[in-house]
């Protein structure tokens, strides 16, 4: 938000006619306030981007030593929202793990690839505004080619938070909880 509303104040500032003295001088601060606000939110989401892959790297980990200690069992992963996105970066650390991990994903803001682990469904509704127009953004960013995402749409009649977006409204859905179970029980 911070790097829209600093590219806003600077777009204007250029833009403006600053015919007169203290126009010019108006102008100057709002472009001074909008420099600072670019560079305030692009470090604000460096600092989001590094402690994604740390939670990464932690979850990884966690899943991994489950995994060493149960070798005949399999983890089923479920995220929602962001949490896709820190799951995407750990399912890059558990290679050597993806035959036995089955991911589900609600309102992703990524996609996460089929080729991640054994069974990836990627639940998006229709009616979610928020998880549409992150996917819009974040899975070109994700992708640096192409790869498969199995994703699926549901039509929720009827949600219970803002923009149909909660991890609520999701579980409420009868495919996404029998993918769940389905998941767990193998």
């Amino acid at each position: 938000m911070k790097v829209l509303v600093g590219a806003g104040l600077v777009a204007y500032a250029e833009d403006s006619e600053n015919d007169n003295p203290e126009k010019k001088v108006g102008d100057a601060a709002l472009r001074s306030m909008g420099s600072f606000l670019v560079d305030s939110g692009l470090f604000d989401y460096a600092d989001i981007q590094n402690l994604k892959n740390e939670s990464a790297k932690q979850l990884a980990d966690k899943v991994a030593d489950h995994l060493k200690q149960n070798p005949r069992r399999h983890a089923t992963l479920i995220f929602h929202s962001q949490g896709s996105d820190i799951g995407r970066r750990a399912l890059a650390h558990l290679n050597d793990y993806k035959h036995r991990i089955h991911v589900v994903t609600m309102g992703g803001i990524v996609d996460i690839p089929d080729s991640f682990a054994n069974r990836v469904v990627n639940f998006v509704d229709d009616t979610d505004v928020i998880a549409h127009v992150a996917k819009a953004t974040f899975n070109q960013l994700a992708d640096q080619q192409p790869m498969t995402h199995t994703q699926v749409v549901t039509k929720n009649g009827e949600c219970k938070t803002a923009a149909c977006h909660g991890a609520v409204d999701y579980l409420k859905d009868p495919v996404v909880r029998k993918t769940i179970s389905v998941f767990v029980r193998n």
